[in-house]
């Protein structure tokens, strides 16, 4: 009875409401009304990150949306995983679908900001997708330079963190108003390169590239680690 509850309310967040559908409903990590071509891209997001994971490893996923990531991860790797993310639909997701799947995740409503960043809990691996251009465009560099810098400290081994551009109509344009990243996808490569490897005892490589739909531009994964 409770996860039937528990399916009928994740249709209530995703806008539905025929209570008796429930029943035969198999929830997965990703919403069950992803386009095909949008599931295929978050398995080639998800296969760059499988990789550089071991198994039981202590996750921070920062700005998790649905938990695709941090979910696949704690029930592939058996990850234990602290998310957040700005929405309380997104973060209620999250939570009904970790309790469905009996998986170890805990998800907060979370903007992060300059102040509430320093409460986060530590973790062996940080995870920091798409993300940071966020910050950059509604905070400002100085609050996301800073924020990038305390989740490095909070991160014991290794950050993943992506960032894309796109120019493309109607598609989000991730650097729009980021002038210090320029405008050739070299130089955006290049100048996040170097944003990482300005972090503290940082080894920085990029770890993959995935083509955001038809979007020219492709999507970049880079791994972070300490170094001793």
């Amino acid at each position: 009875m409770a996860k039937f509850k528990d399916r009928y309310e994740l249709f209530k967040l995703e806008g539905l409401r025929n209570k008796p559908f429930a029943l035969f409903y198999n929830p997965s990590m990703m919403t069950r009304f992803s386009s095909i071509s949008g599931r295929e891209l978050s398995l080639k997001h998800l296969n760059i990150v499988l990789g550089h994971i071991d198994n039981n490893t202590k996750i921070n996923d920062i700005g998790c949306g649905r938990g695709f990531f941090g979910l696949e991860l704690a029930k592939r790797k058996g990850c234990k995983v602290w998310a957040c993310d700005g929405s309380e639909r997104r973060t209620s997701i999250v939570r009904i679908l970790s309790t469905i799947s009996d998986l170890d995740v805990t998800c907060e409503k979370l903007l992060l900001d300059e102040q509430n960043v320093h409460t986060l809990p530590e973790a062996d691996v940080t995870l920091f997708l798409s993300v940071y251009h966020q910050i950059y465009i509604n905070q400002g560099k100085k609050a996301a330079d800073k924020i990038l810098l305390v989740l490095w400290k909070k991160t014991k081994r290794t950050m993943i963190f992506a960032m894309a551009d796109s120019r493309e109509q109607d598609y989000p344009k991730y650097v729009e108003g980021m002038k210090d990243f320029g405008l050739e996808q070299d130089e955006i490569m290049e100048n996040v390169t170097a944003l990482l490897q300005s972090l503290p005892n940082s080894k920085v490589t990029i770890i993959g590239q995935c083509d955001y739909f038809n979007v020219t531009s492709p999507r970049y994964f880079f791994k972070v680690e300490k170094e001793s």
